[in-house]
């Protein structure tokens, strides 16, 4: 494949998904993470996606920009606790915190093709599965118990130091808010008074 028909592609997976993971590209295309990277780098100097840590993302505010309230609790969320999910022929939907991102992990499972956190700390948006994540700390931006998203396991050990909490994996956080449910999930979600 030429690499303006591979560009062509991208796009069109980024305007159907919201989202396209450089790895996963690589992968279907055949080609070199590397060779994803100076493609979205392109696309992205054209205006067409924005990269982010990972991948890209749309950047226009057309049908693959998620809805601006949380698929599990409606409500809308803080922008560095953003959490934007893709599933199966649904595109890109938003979640208002990693806590009600992870129950959407749990209640969609495999119709997830994507997962984007943002970083507490920098507001930058990563590959959720690569992050780390701090479970009831001190701090409850949004629902209970409160996990927060770190890019970096040195981040997320150091705000636990100062906040409390505890620092898992992306599986160790799944495995942890799937102990706190009720079976049917409903119980997943709780915002704080006052929010």
């Amino acid at each position: 494949m030429k690499a303006g028909e591979r560009r062509r592609r991208l796009l069109e997976i980024i305007s159907a998904g919201g989202m396209v993971e450089v790895s996963k590209a690589a992968e279907m295309f055949g080609v070199s993470k590397m060779t994803i990277h100076r493609d979205l780098a392109l696309l992205e100097k054209e205006g067409r996606v924005r990269r982010v840590f990972g991948g890209a993302v749309a950047v226009d505010q057309g049908p693959a920009t998620p809805s601006k309230s949380c698929i599990i609790c409606s409500r809308p969320g803080p922008g560095n606790l953003r959490y934007i999910i893709t599933l199966t022929g649904r595109g890109a939907v938003e979640c208002c915190c990693p806590h009600c991102g992870l129950v959407a992990h749990i209640t969609y499972g495999a119709d997830i093709s994507l997962a984007l956190a943002t970083d507490f700390l920098t507001s930058i948006p990563f590959t959720a599965s690569q992050g780390s994540f701090v479970a009831e700390s001190r701090v409850v931006p949004c629902c209970s118990p409160s996990i927060l998203a770190f890019r970096s396991l040195n981040d997320a050990r150091s705000f636990a130091s100062g906040f409390g909490g505890r620092v898992f994996s992306f599986s160790e956080s799944l495995s942890f808010l799937g102990g706190q449910l009720g079976p049917d999930h409903s119980l997943g979600c709780c915002h704080r008074e006052g929010v």
